[in-house]
């Protein structure tokens, strides 16, 4: 059984959340077996377009969800490291779920960020292509 102290946690404390995003800043996220560009689209708290994965092989519209560990319980909105992110296809019609997220990039207007999981011995720079 998994147990996880929620107020030490650090893929609770240091992560992105997507909600709070301004409009066309882009995420990286390489999971386990994929890594996923997600960009968020307007005001519109959940909208992104998503490319990546064998799901989403070319941009498509989805509602982002938020991550887990797997369960039921959701953190709103937020990647996390070790998180399971979970989006819902527009086009689609269904819900979908990542391998868990093991390094992230924040890309704005002008500015770039690495989460600081990223120094884990996971090297983003051949993974990620932008």
């Amino acid at each position: 059984m998994l147990t996880i102290n929620l107020k030490e946690s650090k893929c609770l404390k240091h992560g992105i959340d997507v909600h709070r995003l301004k409009p066309g800043t882009m995420v990286y996220a390489v999971t386990r077996n994929s890594v996923y560009k997600i960009v968020k689209c307007d005001d519109d708290k959940y909208r992104v377009w998503i490319q990546g994965g064998k799901y989403f092989p070319q941009p498509t519209e989805a509602n982002f969800s938020g991550s887990t560990f797997g369960g039921s319980i959701m953190k709103i909105g937020w990647i996390g490291y070790g998180m399971y992110m979970e989006l819902f296809s527009l086009s689609h019609r269904k819900k979908y779920q990542t391998t868990p997220v093991e390094a992230a990039r924040v890309v704005g207007n002008g500015w770039e960020y690495d989460m600081e999981w990223n120094n884990m011995g996971i090297s983003t720079e051949t993974k990620i292509q932008g």
